[in-house]
């Protein structure tokens, strides 16, 4: 979480507009999930990954550690659609027979799990280019010029920052333990891991009642301002971005994806 929100600041396209940014990982979103082609799947990925580390200018290391963590997700759940169970033998690809039970894999159902992986990670990479190169304090003010009520605004705004206080205070928790050994055994590192999830949990809740005060203090009145930067529209990029879409558009409808 750190590492993204430092390189939605420090980032080659940090002074690019925050519209043009999301409308373009938006739309390329929504054409990856309601494509059901592996081309497109295949050429959005590989597209938003080459802007995200070239255009955008983020690491290679930095950009494929993220995808780890998404990619562990999706594997754990293509195996219930990749493996089939069934009492008769239906042209299986590759089969285990248990007693009168056989576990196996069929083309349907390889070709299911393709779509969705292909599918899945041409979304994260969406996702990532957009979370990579806009700051959340600019989506937040988009929100605000989009006219979604500004409690919603609030609350999404105050759980990212207190997303950082959890990690920083579990962190300096975690580091305590480690110094007493709390983490030598098996037995104790469970026992210290539950001290530490009770002990967040308390830090929290202290932490927002402070924060409520300091803001009361301060005359909160129910709306929180922050500095947000003056951006400017650039044609040639809103051009780019109705090329590239109608053409992934275009494409897809060529191949029947859509």
């Amino acid at each position: 979480m750190f590492i993204m929100d430092q390189y939605a600041y420090a980032n080659k396209v940090n002074k690019v507009h925050p519209v043009e940014k999301v409308l373009f990982s938006m739309i390329t979103l929504f054409l990856a999930v309601a494509s059901k082609t592996y081309a497109i799947h295949s050429i959005i990925f590989v597209g938003m990954t080459l802007a995200t580390l070239f255009i955008a200018g983020i690491p290679k290391r930095i950009y494929f550690n993220l995808l780890l963590l998404p990619v562990f997700f999706i594997i754990l759940g293509i195996i219930p659609v990749l493996m089939e169970v069934s009492h008769t033998y239906t042209g299986f690809l590759f089969d285990i027979k248990l007693l009168n039970t056989y576990l196996g894999i069929t083309k349907q159902g390889l070709a299911s799990t393709l779509t969705i992986i292909l599918r899945s990670m041409a979304a994260v990479s969406c996702l990532y280019f957009m979370a990579l190169t806009t700051p959340v304090n600019d989506i937040f003010e988009l929100l605000k010029k989009i006219r979604v009520p500004h409690i919603l605004i609030e609350i999404m705004y105050l759980l990212y920052r207190f997303i950082f206080v959890l990690i920083d205070a579990s962190m300096t928790i975690y580091y305590a333990q480690s110094a007493r050994l709390g983490y030598s055994s098996i037995g104790a590192s469970f026992k210290s891991l539950g001290k530490l999830a009770s002990m967040v949990f308390i830090k929290a809740y202290n932490n927002s009642q402070a924060l409520y005060v300091s803001l009361i203090s301060r005359g909160y009145t129910g709306e929180l301002c922050v500095i947000s930067f003056k951006y400017k529209l650039d044609l040639r990029n809103i051009i780019f971005i109705i090329i590239v879409e109608a053409l992934l558009l275009l494409l897809s409808w060529i191949l029947g994806g859509s």
